[in-house]
C-alpha cells in the first residue's frame, strides 16, 4: 500500500496534489447524430435552400474622412492635366451627407466631381443613411443629433427633404416586397407540386396589433406558405385617414384573411387549399362562408399541433383551478377559520411541472404518429398511464 506524506498548503497549490479527489475523467468526444429518415417529406422540403444570391461589387463601398487633411494632402501631388497648374479642392453644394467638390486651378474653368452616385438629383448617401436610420428606429431628430456629434453637419436635412426620402423610400421598399411576395409563391408552387402532385397550396395565417385588446387602430396579417418560408402575402390595417377597414378591431383578422384569399390568384396566379389556423375557428368560418374561389374549390383546415398542445395545457390548468374545497383551519390565529385548497393540485397530483410534461408529450405523439389515427391515440394514452403510475405499482 502505497504511503502519502503530508503536503503543506502552498505545495499542494503548485503541484494539484489533492489526496481525497479522483482524478477527474475527460469528457467524451461529442459525435455528430445520424440524421433519421423519416416517411414524412416536410422535413426535406424545409431544408431547401431557397436564398437569393445577391450581386456585390468589392470596389464600391463607403467611408468616412477628414475633407480638410486628404485632400490637402492630395492637392501637393497633382497638378491639373490642361494646363499643369496647382489644383485645389473645395466642398460645395452640401445636400445632408452628400457634396460637391470643386476642383479649380489657375487657369481653367472649375469643375465638379460628386461625393457619391446620384439617383436623379439627390446623394445616394443620404438615402442609405435615411434607411439605415429608419431600420435603427431613428427619424430626423436621430439623424440630426448622429451628424452633430460626428461634426457631419449641422442639420441633416430639412423636413420637406426628408419627407421626400421617406417617400422613394417607400416606393422601392414596396416593389422590393412584392418581388419577394412573387418569387415566395412561385416556390411554393414548385414545391408543392414536386412532393405532393398538386397546384393548391397550403398556407398559415397569423396576425398582431400594435396593443392589446379589441380597440387597436393598427393591425397586420401574414400568409406564410408551409413548404417555402416566406412571406408572399400581407395586409396591413390602419386607423388613420388612410384606413382600408371599417368595423370592429376583432374582425380586422377575419376581414384581411378573406381579402388575401380573393386575390391570391390575381396577384401570385395560386389558390390556397389549405388554410392552419391559430385555433381561431371564427376566421375559418367566415372564409368558408365568403367562397374565395367560388364552389369549384372549398378551403380545407388543418389544425396547429402546438395549438392544440397548447389547448391541452390550458385546460388542465382551468380544470385544476376549478375543483377547489373550502377546508376549515384547525390550528393558529385563524382557527375555526376557512380556506380554500385545490383538490387536484398539489404533490402527487396535477402539479404544474405534470401539466407541462402532459402537455409536451401529448404534442408528441401528435406529431409523431400522425399518419394513423390509431397509433397516435395509443402513444397519447400511454404517456398517460406513464405519468400516472408509480414506483409501487410497476
Amino acid at each position: 500500500m502505497p504511503r502519502y506524506y503530508k503536503v503543506s498548503r502552498k505545495e499542494r497549490s503548485k503541484e494539484r496534489n489533492y489526496l481525497c479527489r479522483v482524478k477527474k475523467r475527460p469528457n467524451p468526444k461529442k459525435t455528430p447524430r445520424e440524421t433519421l429518415n423519416t416517411s414524412s417529406a416536410s422535413a426535406s422540403k424545409i431544408k431547401v435552400s431557397t436564398a437569393k444570391n445577391v450581386p456585390t461589387d468589392p470596389e464600391k463601398h463607403y467611408r468616412i474622412f477628414y475633407f480638410l487633411s486628404v485632400f490637402s494632402s492630395i492637392s501637393t501631388l497633382v497638378k491639373c492635366v490642361e494646363c499643369g497648374e496647382k489644383v485645389n479642392f473645395t466642398c460645395t453644394g452640401k445636400e445632408g451627407l452628400g457634396f460637391d467638390i470643386q476642383v479649380t486651378c489657375a487657369k481653367c474653368n472649375p469643375r465638379y466631381v460628386p461625393s457619391s452616385t446620384k439617383i436623379g438629383r439627390t446623394f445616394e448617401t443620404n438615402s442609405r443613411f435615411v434607411f439605415v436610420m429608419r431600420i435603427l428606429g431613428l427619424g430626423l431628430a436621430g439623424c440630426n443629433k448622429f451628424c452633430g456629434l460626428m461634426d457631419l453637419a449641422k442639420n441633416f436635412v430639412t423636413k420637406t427633404t426628408y419627407s421626400d426620402y421617406i417617400h422613394r423610400i417607400v416606393t422601392k421598399v414596396k416593389e422590393t416586397a412584392e418581388n419577394f411576395f412573387s418569387f415566395a409563391a412561385e416556390e411554393e408552387k414548385k414545391l408543392t407540386k414536386k412532393y405532393e402532385n398538386k397546384d393548391e397550396i397550403t398556407a398559415s395565417g397569423d396576425g398582431t396589433w400594435q396593443k392589446q385588446g379589441f380597440n387597436s387602430l393598427y393591425g397586420k396579417k401574414k400568409l406564410t406558405p408551409i413548404e417555402f418560408e416566406e412571406w408572399f402575402e400581407e395586409l396591413v390595417s390602419s386607423g388613420q385617414c388612410t384606413a382600408n377597414h371599417s368595423g370592429a378591431s376583432g374582425n380586422m383578422k377575419v376581414n384581411a384573411v378573406i381579402e388575401m384569399f380573393k386575390r391570391s390568384v390575381e396577384k401570385h396566379n395560386v389558390k390556397i387549399g389549405n388554410y392552419v389556423g391559430d385555433g381561431d375557428s371564427k376566421t375559418y368560418g367566415n372564409l368558408i362562408k365568403a367562397k374565395p374561389y367560388g364552389d369549384d374549390l372549398i378551403v380545407a383546415k388543418k389544425e396547429c399541433v402546438g395549438h392544440v398542445q397548447k389547448r391541452m395545457g390550458t385546460r388542465l390548468r382551468d380544470l385544476v383551478n376549478s375543483h377547489v374545497e373550502k377546508v376549515p383551519i384547525k390550528t393558529g390565529k385563524n382557527a375555526g377559520k376557512k380556506r380554500r385548497v385545490k383538490t387536484l393540485g398539489g404533490k402527487g397530483k396535477l402539479t404544474a411541472i405534470t401539466i407541462d410534461n402532459l402537455s409536451r408529450y401529448y404534442g408528441s405523439a401528435i406529431r409523431n404518429n400522425c399518419d394513423s389515427v390509431q397509433k397516435m391515440k395509443d402513444a397519447i394514452w400511454s404517456t398517460f398511464f406513464r405519468q400516472r403510475s408509480s414506483s409501487s405499482k410497476r
